[in-house]
């Protein structure tokens, strides 16, 4: 059985994790060495069971690879074709769970579709995802999410920006339209919308004080010249308010 201290994948079960897992191992040598073994040198050898000696006293160090194991080697050796037949093994052998076997196998496939691996091409995004895709069908427990490809997310992104790009190509058209139309910048309409507001407001409390004349407030006898205009005015403003908010309201925001 192995022993390794250090690895990178949480479904190496014969082994004790201490810390961030990663691409080399370490054992511990009766001379109380610390020998580190890179997983390209485990790979590279490609065997179950291998042997090493310790740099210091030649001591044998002999370890027994269960298959999910020798695949994580493979995949930190960029040999993802051998990872991922490693680790279909060491699933069927019962060594790591559906969620971990997925997360090992989309983690190779990703990574082979993505960069070069040793001595091959890099894989298809039609082949990954038609790999992936087979891979989920087989599994027992239907709420495991399919986890998506680089290039997916990439093109989520890049559909993303070609979105707010229309959007704002959309807001620039109505901005020289509303421009157009009304002799007025985005923040000089603002600005007009704002002061028509806030005369419709004093309209509005002038109104209320009238209907409150026989209470010794307001009354339409008591107005001023202003205040008849004001109220004369009302639907003219309205109107005003409504254009400028149908040309300028859904570019407030940007």
């Amino acid at each position: 059985m192995s022993s390794f201290l250090t690895t990178k994948h949480p479904s190496l079960s014969n082994t004790s994790a201490t810390g961030d897992l990663s691409d080399h191992f370490y054992f511990k040598c009766p001379c109380f060495e610390l020998v580190e073994i890179k997983a390209q040198q485990i790979s590279q050898k490609g065997t179950a069971k291998q042997h090493f000696n310790c740099p210091v006293c030649s001591h044998p160090i002999k370890i027994n690879l269960t298959p999910n194991e020798l695949g994580a080697c493979h995949y930190f050796n960029r040999s993802y074709d051998l990872a991922t037949e490693h680790y279909r093994v060491g699933f069927q052998a019962g060594e790591t769970t559906e969620e971990e076997y997925l997360f090992n196998m989309h983690e190779a496939l990703n990574d082979w579709s993505s960069v070069q691996a040793l001595s091959q091409t890099p894989l298809e995004f039609s082949d990954a995802q038609a790999r992936l895709n087979q891979l989920m069908a087989t599994l027992v427990d239907t709420t495991i999410e399919r986890p998506s490809f680089w290039f997916e997310d990439e093109q989520v992104a890049t559909m993303m920006k070609e979105e707010q790009a229309r959007k704002h190509q959309l807001v620039s058209e109505q901005l020289a339209k509303a421009t157009e139309e009304t002799g007025l910048t985005k923040e000089a309409a603002l600005k007009k919308i704002r002061g028509l507001l806030k005369k419709l407001r004093k309209i509005e409390r002038l109104k209320e004080g009238m209907e409150n004349g026989s209470n010794g407030t307001v009354s339409m006898e008591g107005l001023n010249d202003e205040q008849r205009i004001m109220l004369e005015g009302e639907d003219k403003i309205k109107t005003q308010l409504q254009t400028l908010d149908d040309l300028f309201c859904s570019m407030r925001e940007e």
